[in-house]
């Protein structure tokens, strides 16, 4: 884990101002919809890499958002941490507009991260939100202007960066694991990943540069 930005924090955007599964050529948007469910499954449960590891991205992940985000775009955007939109951008679930059910984990990821309220406007509503709702129902942290949105992207990971690589990834991890389990279970989990980051280099290296009025260097470890 580096302070490097390409290293240590992904940035998901997309190309053609969509970020959504599906074009008008049944070829195309078969291939799109298969990449889109795939990305998706790797923000969230990870993969198996080629010498038989298991890979799960606890780092954090930005969305930029331009354009349209709907369908396996919306339910990609679930797995990412920080989101930052355009401000004619707009988000739609569409899937019940057709008879169809969103199976890329909206219904879950939905009411986890909003109000039920929001959560039921997503699903069952199915209309387009713009911009300004989608930030005012806690979907986006920040809504600029669209040639704004990879900068704002930029400074949201840069100003992340400053802090220890340790300390963030175990935030992820904790408050990740934590949604899976009891409370009881979730705070003993915290505990553990609590205990590992204080005893760290960085830890010190932290207390040390506060002390000094100067800016850490972050080894991560």
């Amino acid at each position: 884990v580096g302070a490097d930005l390409k290293s240590f924090i992904p940035i998901v955007t997309e190309r053609a101002d969509k970020l959504q599964a599906g074009e008008s050529k049944a070829t195309q948007e078969g291939s799109r919809y298969t990449m889109a469910h795939s990305l998706v499954a790797v923000l969230r449960d990870g993969a198996t890499l080629p010498d038989g590891s298991e890979f799960t991205l606890y780092k954090p992940v930005i969305a930029a958002i331009n354009g349209i985000c709907a369908a396996g775009g919306l339910e990609m955007m679930w797995n990412t941490d920080l989101r930052v939109c355009a401000d004619t951008a707009w988000f739609q679930l569409a899937e019940p507009r057709r008879g169809l059910f969103p199976g890329g984990g909206s219904t879950v990821q939905s009411v986890r991260q909003l109000t039920w309220c929001h959560a039921m406007e997503v699903l069952l509503l199915a209309d387009r939100i713009p911009a300004a709702r989608a930030y005012e129902m806690g979907l986006v942290n920040r809504v600029v202007p669209r040639d704004r949105v990879m900068a704002e992207a930029r400074t949201l990971a840069e100003t992340v960066c400053q802090n220890g690589p340790l300390a963030v990834r175990a935030c992820k991890q904790s408050a990740k694991e934590s949604t899976f389990l009891p409370l009881r279970e979730a705070l003993a989990n915290e505990s553990r990943f609590s205990a590992g980051v204080f005893m760290s280099e960085d830890a010190k290296e932290g207390l040390a540069a506060f002390r000094e009025k100067r800016a850490p260097l972050w080894r991560g470890r």
